[in-house]
């Protein structure tokens, strides 16, 4: 029984009571995918908040890492645009942060969040055992305007799917996408990132406008790509073309 979701509705028949109780927090008038994506909303909201009480409950919570995701809408899913690449993510961990809330603004992906937790529990690399990946650790960026503006501007992230590839580093950003490659800037010219996708600034190809820019990031690309080609790489570790691009 699970406070706050199965333990309210008794021993008997408390899946299907608790699970009639999601369908009547409902709005009756909504149909189709808006309802479908109401369900979804209470049953997360249930969840978070029973894993909240239940830290609570044994007095963990101000010590406890709690990082939370969202998962991408369905307009750029599986796809290497912005929409099909950033999603939202949020930290709880008051004894580290607080509860005044803090923004961080530099590029943080998936491939961070297990080197970073590993920092948080004081194994790092050159730690016994440690394995050697990918994703960097934020613990100490965080707190240091410094390293986040590092992290914000040159910072390089890959991303896959399927025989198509991309890079991002600050600003720029390189596709191959169906064999075709195109060069966008996703800020303005205060290095603002563009309200996406309100307005959309993977729409316009500049590799004929900055063809120097456009020439060091396929420099880059390649790396990741070469790195990445099970046929021609010894090993995946791609942090080297994250320093190539930082010496650009």
């Amino acid at each position: 029984l699970i406070k706050g979701m199965t333990l309210e509705y008794g021993k008997d028949g408390k899946c299907r009571r608790y699970r009639q109780s999601v369908l009547d927090r409902l709005d009756s008038n909504k149909r189709g995918n808006s309802r479908d994506k109401d369900l979804g909303v209470i049953w997360i909201d249930d969840a978070v908040g029973a894993l909240i009480d239940a830290l609570e409950g044994k007095g963990e919570l101000e010590n406890t890492i709690f990082l939370f995701q969202m998962d991408h809408g369905m307009g750029d899913k599986s796809t290497l645009k912005e929409g099909g690449t950033r999603i939202a993510q949020f930290i709880h961990y008051p004894a580290e942060f607080g509860t005044g809330g803090k923004t961080f603004d530099g590029l943080v992906s998936t491939i961070d969040i297990a080197p970073t937790l590993m920092d948080y529990a004081g194994i790092r690399e050159g730690s016994r055992g440690y394995y050697r990946m990918d994703g960097n650790s934020w613990k100490n960026a965080i707190s240091d305007s410094r390293e986040e503006k590092k992290w914000n501007t040159k910072r390089c992230l890959l991303f896959e799917h399927d025989k198509d590839r991309a890079i991002r580093c600050g600003c720029e950003k390189y596709s191959e996408i169906n064999f075709s490659t195109r060069y966008v800037n996703l800020c303005n010219r205060n290095k603002k990132y563009i309200n996406y996708p309100r307005l959309d600034p993977e729409n316009k190809d500049l590799k004929s406008t900055f063809r120097r820019r456009a020439l060091m990031m396929k420099r880059v690309f390649g790396c990741f790509k070469r790195r990445t080609k099970p046929s021609l790489a010894k090993n995946f570790y791609t942090k080297n073309c994250e320093i190539l691009y930082e010496t650009l």
